[in-house]
């Protein structure tokens, strides 16, 4: 088995302290383990999408433009 060592912050590390019963390491396996499953599902479904790159940036940047308009217009209310 691969060990892997992560920094943490001090503040986590005392925050994580205040639960001694918690399983860390399983708790942290089981969520890399939910990220690279996420990650793959999503490389097959950009595999499968017929969407261009350049198609992509002009979504995202209208996406992006209706999401700012929104949080402006909560704003003033």
């Amino acid at each position: 088995m691969e060990v892997l060592k992560v920094p943490l912050p001090e503040e986590l590390r005392q925050e994580m302290k205040e639960f001694p019963e918690q399983e860390w390491q399983t708790a942290i396996r089981k969520f890399l383990k939910q990220e690279v499953k996420k990650m793959l599902e999503l490389r097959k479904t950009v595999a499968r999408s017929q969407l261009k790159e350049k198609d992509a940036i002009e979504l995202a940047d209208k996406v992006n433009e209706s999401l700012s308009k929104r949080f402006n217009q909560s704003l003033k209310s």
